[in-house]
């Protein structure tokens, strides 16, 4: 049965998503970096739109989970995703926005991850 089971798998697996063994990893790498962490998600959103976004997710940068469950929504449809304080929308998220020029942003959260003063300033 294990052998058999192998054999099957690799069937599957290879008719599916090809022979792994052909994939190659590409050699370049680019660097995002930037003094905070509201710094580097503006460059990372900046660098990845640089035309723009019609729709861009922000999320608590201070509690990762927020950010963590947001980014393949984000993903999914094309958005850049920003973050902020629960108290105060940094000065470089601000600027990403403007930047951005997104007609719709989604907050990611209640009003214990993104206040409702926070909110009102992204509206």
């Amino acid at each position: 049965c294990g052998a058999y089971g192998n054999r099957n798998f690799w069937a599957f697996y290879t008719s599916w998503f090809g022979d792994p063994r052909t994939y190659t990893i590409p050699a370049t790498a680019n660097r995002v970096d930037g003094a905070t962490r509201y710094d580097v998600a503006k460059n990372i959103a900046l660098s990845a739109y640089p035309s723009g976004a019609s729709t861009v997710y922000v999320a608590n940068g201070e509690n990762f989970p927020d950010g963590l469950v947001s980014a393949p929504a984000a993903a999914l449809v094309d958005a850049p995703l920003l973050m902020t304080t629960p108290t105060m929308l940094p000065l470089p998220t601000a600027q990403a926005i403007q930047l951005l020029r997104p007609t719709s942003i989604v907050v990611v959260g209640g009003t214990a991850s993104v206040s409702d003063e926070v909110y009102a300033q992204l509206e």
